[in-house]
Parts: structure tokens; sequence; C-alpha cells
């Protein structure tokens, strides 16, 4: 007798679907904007020079954002190469996380229905916006991800899960300012 499809394999079903079609010829295109091009540029510099602190682009210092998706990326390029699949590996499995965090959120706020969180991840991440982040290389996967991280983490500790969870709630807001610096404490 096979065993039953909860909605859990069920999302850990979409998450492997989703991951392989985000996976499936990442590597294989250059820089779609010039503000990809910057940040894997950027987050190279940083990983060749060893200065996490003043972010370069061609050798001038450029401090127009905060540093958390520079360092993101030089991050995926340690781990994989110089190449485009080392900058766009971390975004992909943002927005994965993203998913699961929906559908955690979506527990949270009915309790009862998984089916409901189910059907919230699937659409979440079956939305045009999503599947875009998660393929580009801009401040947005990282966004979207950690203010998720957010509210997850308040939600939860409401919902009697415990002082641990305002950890997250913390953690997340202060990663935002490291991305956005003020305006990433303003949920959209």
């Amino acid at each position: 007798m096979p065993f039953p499809m909860t909605s859990r394999r069920w999302l850990w079903l979409l998450l492997l679907v989703l991951g392989a079609a985000f996976f499936w010829q990442l590597g294989s295109w250059g820089p779609l904007e010039s503000s990809e091009a910057r940040y894997a540029e950027i987050g190279r510099e940083m990983l060749a020079g060893q200065d996490w602190l003043h972010p370069r682009l061609l050798g001038i210092q450029h401090f127009h954002k905060p540093p958390l998706t520079y360092w993101l990326t030089a991050a995926g390029l340690g781990l994989l190469g110089e190449n485009t699949l080392g900058v766009r590996l971390l975004p992909v499995l943002a927005v994965l996380l993203q998913v699961g965090l929906m559908y955690g959120l979506a527990l949270l706020l009915f309790p009862q229905d998984r089916a409901r969180a189910l059907a919230a991840a699937v659409i979440y991440g079956s939305l045009p916006v999503v599947l875009i982040s998660a393929l580009n290389v801009t401040t947005d996967a990282y966004l979207a991800t950690l203010e998720l991280a957010a509210a997850y983490g308040i939600l939860r500790y409401y919902h009697g899960g415990g002082a641990r969870w305002l950890y997250l709630f913390w953690v997340g807001l202060g990663w935002l300012f490291l991305l956005r610096a003020p305006w990433g404490l303003c949920y959209p």
C-alpha cells in the first residue's frame, strides 16, 4: 500500500520541481540588465580583494546600497566559482525559502486547513514576479525572503511558539536593514 501524500510531502515535491525548473540551465546566460551586472561585479571584486566593508565597482568605491546583496553574491561566487551560476545560486535558494515560508505563514493563519496552506505556497511560487526575482540578481529575492521570515517569526511568537521566534523576527529586520537600509523595514 503506497504512503498517502500529505501536504508537507506535496510541499517538498513542489519545492523539488520548482528548484529543478530554476536550476535547469541557470548559468547559461549572462547578465540581463545593468543592475544585475553591477551586483555581480561588485560581489566578484569583494571576493577577489577580500574587502567586505568597501564595495568597489571597477575599482571605484560604491556605497550606493547597503552591502548584504554584495556579500551574498560574493558568497555564491565563492561556492560555485566566478560564473553566472555562482551569481544566481542564492537568489534561487531565497525564492525556494519564500515558498516554504508562505506555506508556514498560511498554516499559522489557517491551522486546520493544510490544503489551503499548500495552495498558498503553490500560488505564491507560480507568481511571475516571484519567478523573475529568482532568476535576476537584485535585492528583491532577499528582501521578500527576509520580510516573510520576520512576519513568520512574529506570527509564530503570537501563536504561542515561544520567545525564540522573536529572534527570527528581529534578525530578519536586522538583515533587512543591511539589505535596503530604512526602506527594508517598511513592508510593501
